[in-house]
């Protein structure tokens, strides 16, 4: 009686761990080879997808100057949800330690472009500087492209009474005078913001001297403010 139960359990074995068995039940080798060199391509393409963000994120905050984690969905196309944030957060704090430089002021991470200065004076500005990030790629995002751009960092180069804080050329001839011009002044509501009252009569007592200055015909000034509340 043992003797049987033990030919049959032992028959059991066999037939569970018989060769036989797994080549019939294990895919062909072609198509192991197949499969690898399917999910080799598959890391490939996330990698090349990866470096292609990585490389826009970057350029973006050269452009702009300065980002945040929302900004940065925005300009890749994401929808503004936990996951792409977190995912676009991520991609800047690795970008961080060589791309771009990262501050944090009031709770707000910002990316800042390798070409402005670690100092002080120009981290304070972060916020200012984010507000006309924000303006200026939303209307490149809209199709109101320029045909020359001037940043805040170009404008205080040049210096003078008035500064601006971007101006947009548009209908630029040969000559390099524009047809007309935007010129943009961007308010964080840190300033007195009375203080616009003034700075308006001074630019349209200036009027005259501005468009030569800037080599335009004429100029519209944008105000762009923040919402008090």
């Amino acid at each position: 009686m043992l003797r049987t139960i033990a030919r049959r359990f032992s028959t059991r074995i066999a037939l569970r761990i018989s060769p036989h068995r797994y080549a019939m039940e294990s895919p062909p080798f072609k198509e192991i080879r197949e499969w690898k060199g399917q999910l080799a391509g598959s890391w490939q393409t996330r990698m090349q997808v990866q470096k292609s963000r990585d490389g826009r994120l970057v350029a973006d905050v050269n452009k702009w100057e300065v980002t945040t984690r929302v900004l940065g969905a925005a300009l890749l196309g994401l929808a503004r949800t936990p996951s792409n944030l977190k995912i676009v957060e991520r991609r800047y704090h690795r970008l961080g330690k060589y791309k771009l430089h990262q501050v944090v002021q009031d709770g707000v991470t910002y990316n800042v472009t390798l070409a402005i200065p670690k100092s002080k004076a120009e981290h304070a500005q972060l916020s200012h500087r984010y507000m006309a990030a924000l303006r200026s790629s939303t209307f490149h995002r809209a199709g109101i492209i320029p045909d020359i751009r001037l940043t805040g960092s170009d404008l205080r180069e040049q210096g003078g009474d008035l500064i601006f804080d971007e101006i947009y050329h548009f209908g630029v001839d040969r000559a390099g005078v524009a047809e007309y011009s935007l010129f943009f002044e961007d308010e964080t509501g840190d300033s007195d913001f009375y203080a616009i009252l003034p700075k308006c009569r001074k630019i349209y007592e200036q009027y005259k001297a501005l468009k030569i200055k800037y080599k335009t015909k004429k100029f519209f000034v944008i105000w762009n403010c923040k919402d008090p509340d």
